[in-house]
């Protein structure tokens, strides 16, 4: 069972609680035609399956909200086809397959990514996860501790002002696309020289500009070509 679950048509406010150790979702909310929750400084540890859960319908403002599980295979945060998620200020850790795992709209900014370290194999191990026909914003965030921070199929991706440190692979991967994907004034860490940006089949489609590459002694490298 869920820690606290939204219903059908029920606009919410969820804040200041405490949802741990359940048996799916720390919060859930069920398929709706349409509806918004506010979610504020939640804290949502070691839930079984998702930290929050969001179904269509949804329209959903999270700030704030902190959330950790220390295993298991399912994403933190899940955003189903037809929802969307406004996230500020929140922190995530965990997610062996991903921190978000978006099929439909997010707007991120100021909120971190922290998986527990990079896998090399296996199935995905991704700090965003976009579907395809999903959109996901994201400014001045943090990742840590995943293969790749981002792995985009089909979808538009915004990433700018961000930090990205310690992927195992190349930092983004951003297959099949749309033409207004842009990667922007980011700081991406590196163990050495010969970091490669991102990975993708239609390098024309993905704008990058004013990234700058850091090794851990804080000293710029040059990235290596895609």
């Amino acid at each position: 069972m869920a820690g606290i679950g939204n219903e059908d048509g029920v606009e919410s406010i969820l804040a200041g609680n405490l949802c741990q150790e359940n048996r799916t979702a720390g919060i859930g909310f069920v398929e709706t035609p349409s509806s918004e929750s506010l979610l504020l400084n939640n804290r949502l540890i070691n839930n079984r399956l998702v930290a929050v859960g969001v179904q269509s319908g949804w329209k959903i403002t999270a700030i704030g909200n902190h959330a950790y599980r220390e295993s298991g295979m399912p994403p933190m945060v899940m955003v189903a086809e037809g929802s969307s998620i406004r996230m500020v200020d929140c922190v995530w850790v965990g997610g062996e397959v991903a921190s978000l795992r978006c099929a439909g709209i997010a707007n991120i900014r100021g909120s971190r990514f922290q998986g527990h370290k990079p896998r090399q194999g296996g199935p995905p191990n991704v700090g965003i996860w976009a579907l395809p026909g999903s959109t996901v914003h994201v400014d001045g965030s943090f990742f840590s501790g995943w293969r790749n921070a981002i792995s985009a199929d089909a979808s538009q991706v915004f990433l700018s002002h961000s930090l990205i440190a310690s992927s195992h692979q190349v930092p983004l991967v951003l297959q099949n696309p749309t033409p207004m994907t842009s990667i922007v004034g980011n700081r991406f860490l590196a163990d050495g020289p010969g970091i490669t940006l991102f990975r993708s089949n239609r390098t024309d489609r993905v704008k990058a500009s004013g990234n700058q590459f850091l090794a851990k002694d804080q000293q710029e490298v040059r990235p290596r070509k895609n």
